[in-house]
């Protein structure tokens, strides 16, 4: 089987792992509607190739691995702030209403904002709390109380103890007023805008920029059965809500969603779907909920918005891996929420093969990258021969070595390693990122410019900074220098399955870092040491990636580096977490074990426990799975495991089986 699958799965974990770790510490960098693309690209390609799929994919636990920030205290939800399950065909939306024939359904916008959880005492505000990562969220109650954010009522006409749900979005004209007012530091795009409101230090700024409060549920003991009725009681509004009855919901449903798609661009505020909800509350609360989401709603994503521009250059940049990828440059253009000046443009056969020239009028759309990328040329029939056919550069854009082409996407690779600025920045960066070694104080633009100066060359230079180097910069006070440091230091812990992580070696993946620690490499030296043939003991590592190992180990620098990072105290033994599991008595112990689907915690703490009870976690199934543990929505590995005759449990039925 090719590489491509493989790799690029690798990449879409660790894309949704950084995507998803901004958005719930409040500081997205890109709409939902572009991550819940990228989420079903991975979802997609685990599907259409399981026995790729990592046993730590993030598809496993939709909050997994997120961290309350720092600047407010942490503020625990009495009930769980799930996400909604969703649907992008019409197909979808019919067969869930099916589930709830009977059931009046609510409908209203999907807001794209950033989700508030408002508590009321005696009909008193006394905490305002972000989703978080769904159980505990950050306390933004000053922030909340310092703004004047229409329709967020510091009182209550109704004197009882409430919880009020919904989004704080920016509107479009107020996003607009402020960027006029304020040229020198124009927002990014509405919603960006509110999430950094909310987390801002600076209480001028929170008052001075407007945000508006849509409800979207209230929870507590009223008597009112629907949110229409609730809202209504409380004195508070919704925004194009519908009450739709059983009889005609398919229809009125696909109707009300029409309309959405046909006002959206009227709207003064930002949607990315609709929300559909069973009305009746005691209903609503019967149907349950999964670890993700309550059975009872759903939401159905409108289509990515597009927008036509002019392409005016490209740039190609470098990676932390050596590839030169191509960004186009277009005319500005305000799309989908975001003022678009960059697109992606993947690789030179998507060029060719969508024909895309310097010069031409383009359709773009937000969709499944981090930056938009071409849809297609409007009309090459238009063109007037002053454009510009692009070719794939032979050179590196960083260090001006000879690229060389790879692979059937002809992805143009830079392997001067040692010498190619960009990439040294960017691993870098990767190196004190969260998954590697987590130097979290120290951001991307310190490291670049330390990179620049000579000051960080390689991984081994953050541990000989000094207080001193710190300090000479501008902008860089004894705070912030003093919590660098505390944060390098802190990273010494970093082990050797992060360290394999965050060197950024060729063909090895999260996945493969974790089973060379779960094969018992007890250290760097040990993993640098081994033979091919031992590497390919290892589960899932074939003769490629082995070579890739030890060509990597064999290289003078690498070497160097093991020494220099020893002798500055930091850990490169195996952690006792990443340790292999000692097999205990249990009915589980020795057997290979395969999760799917949505259980009811995530899929990374449920296999621990299973691991710590002796079985094998593998991400795939074959005919050696012992056993299947299904969840909802389990999907193609509950097929192929039913056809391969290999037993499939429940997640009750596995956890009576370690009790």
């Amino acid at each position: 089987m090719s590489k491509q699958p493989a790799a690029q799965l690798r990449k879409l974990e660790d894309e949704v792992r950084r995507l998803s770790a901004l958005y719930y510490a409040g500081t997205p960098e890109i709409s939902d509607a572009e991550f819940d693309a990228i989420w079903h690209q991975l979802l997609d390609l685990e599907a259409a190739h399981p026995e790729l799929a990592s046993d730590d994919s993030p598809t496993s636990s939709l909050y997994e691995g997120v961290e309350i920030g720092e600047l407010f205290s942490a503020a625990q939800h009495q009930r769980q702030m799930l996400s909604l399950d969703k649907a992008y065909q019409i197909e979808a939306v019919a067969h869930w209403l099916k589930g709830f024939a009977d059931q009046t359904i609510e409908a209203a916008p999907k807001f794209d904002g950033v989700s508030i959880s408002l508590t009321y005492q005696q009909g008193e505000l006394v905490r305002a709390a972000t989703r978080g990562d769904g159980s505990t969220g950050e306390n933004v109650t000053v922030n909340i109380l310092a703004s004047e954010i229409a329709g967020l009522p510091r009182s209550l006409s109704l004197k009882a103890d409430l919880e009020l749900r919904g989004e704080l979005v920016m509107l479009r004209s107020d996003f607009e007023a402020y960027n006029v007012a304020n040229p020198s530091s124009p927002l990014a795009n509405p919603r960006n805008a509110a999430a950094g409101t909310l987390r801002a230090k600076d209480r001028e700024k929170v008052k001075s920029r407007p945000l508006s409060f849509m409800l979207f549920e209230v929870l507590g003991e009223m008597p009112q059965a629907t949110l229409a009725e609730r809202a209504q009681e409380l004195g508070l509004a919704l925004q194009h809500h519908q009450i739709i009855e059983a009889a005609s919901a398919e229809q009125t449903v696909a109707t009300y969603i029409e309309m959405l798609i046909d006002i959206r661009a009227s709207l003064d505020y930002e949607i990315d779907g609709a929300v559909l909800r069973v009305a009746d509350r005691e209903a609503f609360e019967l149907a349950g909920a999964t670890g993700h989401h309550p059975r009872a709603a759903l939401a159905y994503k409108l289509p990515p918005e597009t927008a036509e521009t002019v392409i005016e250059d490209i740039e190609w940049q470098v990676g932390k891996s050596g590839i030169n990828a191509p960004v186009l440059h277009v005319s500005r253009v305000f799309v989908a929420g975001t003022n678009i000046e960059r697109v992606s443009a993947h690789n030179i056969s998507m060029i060719e093969e969508k024909d895309i020239r310097i010069g031409d009028r383009v359709v773009i759309v937000r969709r499944g990258d981090v930056i938009p990328h071409v849809e297609k040329v409007l009309d090459a029939s238009a063109r007037t021969g002053t454009e510009t056919v692009i070719v794939a550069p032979s050179d590196c854009s960083s260090c001006g070595s000879t690229l060389v082409e790879v692979g059937e996407s002809r992805i143009m690779r830079c392997d001067n390693i040692a010498g190619c600025p960009a990439q040294r920045i960017r691993r870098l960066i990767h190196w004190a990122s969260r998954d590697a070694a987590d130097i979290d104080a120290m951001g991307a633009k310190w490291i670049e410019r330390l990179s620049e100066d000579g000051v960080i060359e390689k991984v081994s230079d953050f541990y000989t900074l000094d207080r001193s180097q710190l300090l000479s910069y501008d902008g860089m006070g004894a705070t912030l220098a003093d919590k660098m440091l505390a944060s390098i230091e802190s990273s010494k812990e970093v082990g050797l399955r992060r360290c394999l992580i965050g060197w950024s070696m060729p063909l090895c993946s999260e996945g493969t870092a974790k089973r060379l620690c779960r094969a018992g490499f007890k250290s760097i030296e040990e993993v640098s040491a081994a033979s091919p043939e031992r590497l390919q003991e290892v589960e899932d590592i074939g003769a490629l990636v082995a070579a890739a190992i030890k060509e990597y180990f064999s290289r003078p620098t690498t070497q160097s580096e093991i020494k220099a990072l020893r002798a500055a105290g930091v850990n490169l033994d195996c952690l006792p977490a990443d340790a292999p599991v000692k097999a205990s008595g249990s009915a589980v112990a020795g057997k290979t074990m395969v999760l799917t689907g949505t259980l009811s915690v995530g899929r990374k703490e449920f296999a621990a426990l299973l691991e710590a009870a002796g079985a094998k976690i593998s991400g795939s199934v074959s005919v050696k799975t012992d056993y299947v543990v299904c969840g909802e929505n389990a999907g193609s590995k509950q097929t192929k495991a039913e056809q391969l005759g290999v037993a499939v449990l429940s997640e009750e039925q596995a956890r009576q089986l370690i009790a």
